[in-house]
């Protein structure tokens, strides 16, 4: 979270690169009160301890990964905050030029309130969008090399025993096929990422569950669980990713953030955060197995827009009811397990 104070003393600006760091300062009337100059990375930490006070509010030059020294800095100055990239449109040579005296522009910004911010989440929070999105790759990775090993059954006409449907667990029966031997490696490689993605998910997904009983998570999550298809693990990557619902200031702010806009359907590439949509889509699917009310409401939509967008427009609507729920009081969602489970099943208008 940004930290705030009212009458800073100096505005800091430090511009954060590879071997070095340019930094300069003014005060609140734009008069230099910190010369523009250069300091070694080495010895920046050092510079830090050393000059910072708490009566200064720094912006910081966002660096590839900033939140080691946004940390450093929140904890020796009064106020800090990092630069969004789009500060690049409004200082060109910000970052690209060598001068040091860019500083000096990028703290006057900062002392009109003219820099936009970038929103700093908590450390509990980045911890567990860095899972997320941990969580993502190996997803991706599961998914692939399962559609590499369905792919060499199909093509070799190959059935696995039992009722596996990839004999994943069988490195036996594999090992067995009269595969080339081109074949024969592929599925060796594949099974390997495979079994490994499905044991790295286990472990993983243990300790998110783990994690979402703490203190920092355990409100909301009870409170994500009236949504329709809605697990404890949905709940703990969607509070990690959206952080604190407030600064989307309506719900289709958010539907936005996810890339699950009507508008965006149509531009080829989803965008938007990943694990976000991925994870309303999961949620999604959840719904429309155990909820008939949902399963009406995708079934009209089906009928109107097709199986695909009927899918993402009731992940949009369930969505809206996750920032409905996030950005209400919690006393307001009422206190009895009968109005939660109502609240479940209702689709949203």
């Amino acid at each position: 979270m940004d930290t705030q104070l009212e009458s800073p003393a100096r505005f800091v600006a430090l511009d954060i690169r590879e071997h070095a760091a340019h930094v300069g300062a003014v005060d609140a009337a734009h008069r230099v009160v910190l010369r523009p100059h250069t300091i070694a990375r080495a010895e920046l930490e050092h510079w830090l301890c050393h000059n910072l006070t708490p009566a200064d509010a720094v912006v910081l030059g966002m660096p590839a990964n900033p939140w080691p020294l946004y940390d450093q800095i929140v904890a020796l100055a009064g106020s800090a905050i990092i630069a969004h990239p789009q500060i690049a449109a409004l200082i060109p040579t910000f970052q690209a030029s060598a001068d040091p005296r860019d500083t000096l522009r990028l703290a006057r910004m900062h002392a009109a309130g003219l820099v936009p911010a970038l929103w700093a989440p908590a450390a509990a929070v980045r911890d567990v969008r860095a899972l997320a999105a941990q969580r993502g790759r190996l997803i991706q990775q599961h998914a692939a090399a399962g559609a590499t090993l369905e792919q060499l059954l199909h093509e070799y006409h190959a059935r696995p025993p039992g009722h596996s449907r990839l004999a994943a667990d069988r490195p036996d029966w594999w090992a067995r096929l009269p595969l080339p031997a081109a074949a024969a490696q592929r599925a060796r490689d594949a099974l390997a990422a495979y079994n490994r993605a499905t044991a790295l998910l286990r472990e993983l997904d243990q300790r998110l569950l783990a994690i979402s009983e703490g203190e920092h998570w355990r409100g909301d999550i009870e409170r994500l669980l009236v949504v329709a298809g809605m697990d404890r693990l949905s709940a703990l990557v969607l509070l990690g990713v959206i952080g604190d619902a407030k600064r989307f200031a309506a719900a289709e702010q958010l539907v936005g953030y996810a890339g699950l806009a009507p508008h965006t359907q149509h531009r080829g590439a989803p965008s938007g955060r990943h694990e976000l949509r991925a994870t309303m889509l999961d949620v999604t699917e959840r719904a429309l197995r155990h909820s008939p009310e949902w399963q009406a409401r995708f079934a009209e939509l089906e009928r109107r827009i097709g199986s695909g967008r009927a899918h993402l427009a009731i992940a949009r609507k369930l969505l809206v009811q996750v920032w409905q729920v996030l950005a209400a009081p919690a006393q307001a969602l009422g206190n009895s397990a009968d109005e939660a489970r109502e609240r479940q099943v209702r689709p949203a208008a």
